[in-house]
């Protein structure tokens, strides 16, 4: 995640799973985990960071 420009990322609680999603996240950032990409976006999707950056679009 790091390589991709990803420094920090924010886990918004959900009613289960939100502390396993945790450890997942921790696993890739300590580099004992592998990411995988997904592959899943939504037709005509583009990478943004609008909330980051101060400029329109999140993603």
């Amino acid at each position: 995640m790091a390589g991709m420009g990803v420094g920090m990322v924010r886990v918004s609680p959900q009613a289960t799973g939100t502390l396993d999603v945790i450890g997942l996240l921790d696993g890739i950032r300590a580099g004992t985990r592998e990411a995988a990409p997904s592959g899943i976006t939504p037709a005509g999707a583009e990478v943004s960071n609008g909330y980051w950056s101060g400029q329109p679009g999140i993603c």
